[in-house]
């Protein structure tokens, strides 16, 4: 009985034991350093080396933690591939890596494999009941094609990985499953799963009583949204870093004389991981030279030349990596640095927490008027939910938290561990349930 939370950034597979144990897979990479079963995150990414700059013994490509390793060993030696789950609602998607086309399908078949590989060397045989988490709503969902869209690419990628008798679950509501196991009465809970690429919230009855029920009279409100760790990453990499590579600077056009700002899609770009490859791209790369030739003083000649060089090196993935440490200190802290320093680049600026509050405090709203929506649909009241769950990495963001206590109470609140393995552990025990005949 398998749970598999294939997931933007991470994805995390469980088993359950029919006497309820729950173990994980570890990682462990091709040189046998063994990765901490505590941290059984397996990275949903994806690194091609250049055959033209790398030995000829080399693979074609790294997968998960080893794919992340060698980029940040050397990122300008070839292209790194991250975040395909934010793409799945695509109706068509191509990419070109070192001369071969690569389709969606491929690289998420590609992906899927190394994953499954993985995890039975850990587990074993992964065999059934299998449940595979979904985001309420996939990033760039508009309708029923979309969702479909999205789940025959999830099926098939597994299909090809020897896995085709699968179940899907909504996140938050697996992640019920886990906050379930530690009841001994019934609750109406709220849980919310902040991932990397959605935010999920569902409100699900829970409890010795409800296990009894279908799944589907359990769920009493789902609802979500695309915006979640990586946006709040961005929003750091945006706000405190863009502006030291150009970000609000100008270039004078050399033959009419007319001033105009550096292209700030540049910057939005360089903060979604999900399009930093399409820096590179010719046209990009042809129109940062012009930007440059035409920078209107030498601070900003200096400031692009620093962009030029993330860009050409490939250290977006860096830049956005240090964002994430950046937003996870300042969540702890009054202040901190974002800081970076690779060869010649460094580049170093204070961060106050009342700023990254600010950055984010739009995209907070959002959230809960995602949740104020789910529960006006239902005809909920927030005295009807009894416990509010929240996992995944950025239901540790200070800000986050405080709007749900304040419109909850501190009381409702459940403080558990397991941010990163819940969704997981919940998909398994629901796996066990559709083992258990009624």
């Amino acid at each position: 009985m398998i749970g598999i939370d294939f997931g933007t950034t991470n994805s995390t597979v469980a088993a359950v034991s029919t006497a309820g144990e729950v173990r994980f897979a570890s990682y462990t990479t091709n040189n046998g350093d063994a990765k901490s079963g505590a941290d059984p995150l397996f990275r949903s990414a994806l690194y091609f080396p250049d055959p033209e700059i790398v030995e000829a013994d080399t693979p074609y490509v790294y997968l998960g933690r080893e794919a992340v390793e060698h980029y940040e060993a050397a990122p300008e030696s070839g292209r790194l591939i991250k975040s395909l789950k934010t793409f799945l609602t695509a109706e068509t998607i191509n990419t070109r890596i070192h001369g071969k086309e690569w389709t969606l399908d491929a690289l998420l078949a590609l992906l899927v494999r190394q994953l499954v590989k993985f995890s039975e060397s850990a587990l074993g045989k992964l065999e059934g009941p299998i449940v595979i988490g979904r985001p309420v709503n996939f990033v760039h969902q508009r309708g029923p094609a979309d969702e479909e869209r999205a789940l025959g690419r999830i099926r098939a990628a597994f299909a090809k990985a020897g896995i085709n008798d699968i179940s899907f679950e909504y996140e938050p509501i697996a992640a019920a499953y886990t906050y379930e196991a530690t009841l001994d009465h019934d609750e109406v809970v709220l849980v919310g799963d902040f991932g990397g690429g959605t935010s999920d919230f569902s409100v699900v009855q829970v409890g010795p009583r409800s296990k009894s029920k279908a799944a589907s009279e359990r769920v009493l409100a789902r609802g979500g949204l695309g915006i979640a760790g990586d946006v709040l990453d961005g929003r750091v990499l945006y706000h405190a870093a863009c502006p030291l590579l150009g970000l609000g600077r100008q270039c004078r056009n050399s033959l009419t004389g007319a001033v105009s700002d550096v292209p700030r899609w540049f910057y939005s770009h360089l903060s979604d991981p999900a399009r930093h490859f399409m820096l590179r791209e010719p046209k990009s790369l042809a129109l940062l030279g012009r930007c440059l030739s035409e920078a209107q003083d030498e601070r900003t000649k200096r400031q692009l030349e620093n962009f030029e060089t993330v860009v050409v090196e490939g250290l977006s993935y860096q830049l956005f990596h240090r964002a994430s440490y950046t937003k996870a200190e300042i969540s702890t802290a009054a202040q901190t640095d974002f800081a970076f320093d690779w060869d010649t680049l460094r580049l170093k600026t204070p961060v106050q927490k009342s700023a990254f509050e600010r950055w984010i405090a739009p995209d907070v709203v959002k959230i809960m008027q995602v949740v104020d929506d789910m529960l006006g649909a239902a005809s909920l009241k927030l005295a009807d939910i009894d416990r509010v769950f929240l996992t995944g990495g950025s239901a540790q963001v200070p800000l986050i938290r405080q709007a749900f206590v304040r419109k909850f109470g501190d009381e409702k609140i459940a403080r558990l561990q397991g941010f990163f393995t819940s969704v997981a552990e919940g998909l398994a025990r629901r796996a066990q349930q559709l083992a258990t005949p009624p």
